[in-house]
């Protein structure tokens, strides 16, 4: 877990060299953020059921920071975007009700879109997102999904750290990890 932080700290330093980070206005490229209380993850847990340990532990340690990529940001979101986007998310995938994506993904990919939750994102409130898998036999994985491609599921995490690190490293290749 302390790659974590030390990645994010090497990542600040990279970013601080880059001609992309002078354009932000100023902006910093590295912002972190205590994480959020027991009594707010509460919350998230009443709603969703039990959160997997390797989210709360990435959570305890990333907090809701967030970075930016040459205009990309990706951050940690709060409990309460959590919820609130939520419904944003899944409405996401309905707007695919007409192609039957839902079921498509249910059947053979064996994934309750239902059971995933957004847990880091961008600034905007469609396009990518980082989703927990919060069913009952999860163990913390990542669903990368585009909404420019709903019915590819392909980009799976074994856990929020994993895709963190992988986030930074392609951040690192200007290649990004898209969240919007």
């Amino acid at each position: 877990m302390n790659q974590l932080k030390t990645e994010l700290e090497n990542y600040k330093k990279w970013a601080a060299t880059q001609s992309w980070s002078k354009a932000e206005d100023n902006k910093e490229c590295v912002v972190i953020r205590e994480a959020p209380s027991a009594k707010e993850m509460e919350i998230v847990a009443e709603k969703f059921g039990k959160l997997p340990s390797s989210y709360l532990e990435t959570l305890s340690l990333f907090g809701l920071s967030e970075f930016i990529c040459d205009g990309y940001k990706t951050k940690m979101l709060s409990p309460a975007k959590i919820i609130e986007l939520y419904d944003v998310v899944q409405g996401e995938m309905d707007f695919y009700e007409d192609y039957g994506i839902r079921e498509l993904v249910l059947e053979e990919d064996g994934l309750d879109f239902s059971k995933y939750i957004p847990v880091m994102a961008g600034d905007g409130l469609d396009g990518c997102w980082a989703l927990l898998n919060v069913g009952e036999n999860s163990n913390g994985e990542i669903l990368y999904w585009d909404t420019d491609q709903s019915g590819y599921v392909g980009d799976i995490f074994p856990n929020l750290e994993a895709f963190i690190l992988e986030a930074i490293a392609r951040a690192k290749l200007n290649n990004p990890l898209r969240l919007t």
